[in-house]
Parts: C-alpha cells; sequence; structure tokens
C-alpha cells in the first residue's frame, strides 16, 4: 500500500498534498502566449546626472581616462539613465510593436521586419515622456504568461522595475521571477549558457551562428544608440530595437526544436 509521508511542520498533509498537485499542473500546462521585448536605453548627459550619483558609479576608477570610460557606459544604469524605447513580439499572433518617447523625435514611417517568410508590419506606438512610456508598457507585459528576452534578467527586467520605481510608475509584474522557472520568464542568453555554466555569447553571435539576420547587421549597436538620441534619429533606435527583438524570436524558435525536454510547451507559439 502507498504511503504519504507527512510533511514536517505542515498541520494538514492532505491539503499540502493538493497544493503540490496543483502547483505540478499549472507547470505541465502548455504556455498560452508571450511576449518578447527588448529595451533600448540612454544616458541624457553626464552633467545632468546627479555629481553623488556619477561617484559612486566611477568610484573605482584609477584614472580620469578609466572615468571617462565608465561614464560611457551611464546608459547601462537606470540611476543615470532613461528608457528610449521598447520593442515587442507576440509569436503567437504575429504582432511586432515598438513603443518610443515621441519627446526623443518622432517616427515618420512604419517599419516592416521579416517573420516566417512575411513581411509583418511594425505597430508603432508614440508616447509624450517616459512615464506615460512605462505606464502604457506594464499592462502589456502583464497579460503574457511568460516572457522571452535575451539577457534580460540582466538588463532589460531590472531596468524597468528599477527606472518605474525611480518614476512612481506601479509595477504590474514582477520580472525577478525563479531564475530556473523558464515558464514565467525564459532568458535565452542564461538558458542556452546552462543559466552560467558555459560561457555566454551574444544574440550577434548567436544568430550569426544559425544564419539568422543580426541587427548588427544594418551597422547599428547597442553603444551606438545614446549618439543616435542626441541627434534626434529616434527612428533608427526603434528599427535596431525591433530587430533585436525579431533575432530573439527566431534564436527561441530554433532553441523550441532542439531542446524538445525542456521548450517542448513553447513549440505552440511558434507554429
Amino acid at each position: 500500500m502507498y504511503r504519504t509521508t507527512p510533511i514536517v511542520g505542515c498541520r494538514n498533509s492532505n491539503l499540502d498534498e493538493i497544493e503540490l498537485a496543483a502547483t505540478l499542473a499549472a507547470m505541465a500546462e502548455t504556455v498560452q502566449s508571450a511576449l518578447i521585448f527588448d529595451v533600448e536605453t540612454f544616458s541624457p548627459s553626464t552633467d545632468s546626472i546627479d555629481p553623488h550619483i556619477s561617484e559612486a558609479l566611477t568610484k573605482q576608477c584609477q584614472s580620469e581616462a578609466e572615468r571617462q570610460e565608465a561614464r560611457q557606459l551611464f546608459g547601462l544604469y537606470a540611476v543615470a539613465a532613461q528608457v528610449a524605447c521598447v520593442g515587442l513580439f507576440d509569436p503567437r499572433r504575429q504582432r511586432p510593436a515598438v513603443f518610443y518617447r515621441q519627446d526623443l523625435g518622432t517616427i515618420e514611417k512604419a517599419n516592416y521586419v521579416e517573420w516566417e517568410e512575411e513581411a509583418l508590419e511594425v505597430n508603432i506606438q508614440g508616447f509624450d515622456g517616459e512615464v506615460a512610456l512605462l505606464e502604457a508598457l506594464w499592462p502589456a507585459i502583464e497579460q503574457f504568461d511568460t516572457i522571452i528576452t535575451f539577457n534580460g534578467r540582466n538588463f532589460d527586467c531590472p531596468f524597468l522595475m528599477h527606472r518605474s520605481f525611480i518614476l512612481g510608475v506601479e509595477v504590474k509584474r514582477h520580472l525577478f521571477s525563479n531564475r530556473y522557472n523558464i515558464r514565467k520568464h525564459l532568458d535565452l542568453c542564461d538558458y542556452l549558457s546552462g543559466f552560467g555554466a558555459s560561457r555566454r555569447y551574444s544574440l550577434d553571435v548567436w544568430a550569426r551562428s544559425l544564419r539568422v539576420k543580426s541587427p548588427k547587421d544594418e551597422g547599428i549597436d547597442g553603444s551606438q544608440v545614446g549618439e543616435l538620441i542626441k541627434a534626434g534619429n529616434i527612428q533608427a533606435v526603434a528599427n535596431y530595437c525591433i530587430g533585436d527583438v525579431i533575432a530573439t524570436a527566431k534564436l527561441a524558435k530554433a532553441a523550441c526544436k532542439s531542446f524538445t525536454n525542456d521548450l517542448a510547451d513553447f513549440v505552440p507559439l511558434f507554429r
């Protein structure tokens, strides 16, 4: 006869078994919806940053040359930078979109991205400032079961949450979920490295290895975003951003074909 082992400290082991069964059943469900996204950020100017923050971000530097190099990276820190735009893609419905700030420039025409040998028109949504963009973004993220990113756990997710915290915007979904719970957040950079067990490659390297179009094929990379923003070329930044998103989506689809033991639940998203 099968016997269940009582759980120490639990007054009702039967109730605990029911909760455990419900948890396992939820984990076994196929992912119904996923949002793939990427965030582009910039630092307005080093002069506009609180000097105490600037000092904190450069205190490990030993020379003025090192401090100047460190200042070039201020666009990566939520305490010294802002969100410029966010690229979004719903692979199941095949809907790409870009949320961008109209105070940084104007996007005159919609972009098109290639997906499954089709040209999909990008839905462009402009907002009057960073707060308005973030307030519109969180409800969009909230409606999906899963988020898929590339290095989102280390950068995009904390940046969005920290900027929202600084600006007093309600965070409708906590993005710091369990690192290994890929049904909540599949970070492909983390996953493909075995969660840090092996070398991490860039999205550009993975895209070229899979013969997928890299967003850097257009001659733009993340280090140029700040200068493009200063020049008022938000169009180029938005195009680069959605390019990153589509490359991430193609990487996710390829991963689903290879890592069937882990990612079988994601397969229906890419059919």
